[in-house]
């Protein structure tokens, strides 16, 4: 997949997850809670839609899920590393995780055709 792939798909995910937020802002006000089998149902569907995002964007760390919930779709502007940077960087835009994503797709990459070629034989 192509960075502007992923980019596109990451951008869609974020804007439902704000989406899908104020939604639950307005359960809240109206059930004044959110411990409830309404909160689970509606979560674990976000949850669901995406778990299949960061499978199409091939995301096998959940970077994605990071990003939207622990870094407030970039906001806090955490660090992280990918397993083949030398040091933790910013990841505070869309752009930066999918930089972050394809770093560790490479080596996976890379490990496939090797795996690839002993297979064949050569």
């Amino acid at each position: 997949m192509e960075s502007k792939e992923r980019i596109i798909s990451i951008e869609l995910a974020v804007s439902r997850y704000k989406s899908f937020n104020a939604i639950w802002e307005d359960v809240i006000k109206v059930f004044g809670t959110q411990d409830n089998a309404l909160h689970e149902a509606f979560w674990q569907l976000f949850d669901d839609y995406l778990n299949q995002v960061s499978w199409r964007i091939k995301d096998p760390f959940g970077c994605l899920g990071w990003y939207i919930y622990e870094n407030d779709c970039g906001a806090k502007g955490l660090e992280a590393k990918a397993s083949n940077w030398k040091k933790m960087q910013r990841i505070d835009s869309i752009e930066k995780l999918v930089k972050l994503i394809e770093a560790d797709d490479r080596p996976a990459k890379q490990q496939k055709k090797a795996v690839s070629r002993r297979n064949d034989g050569k």
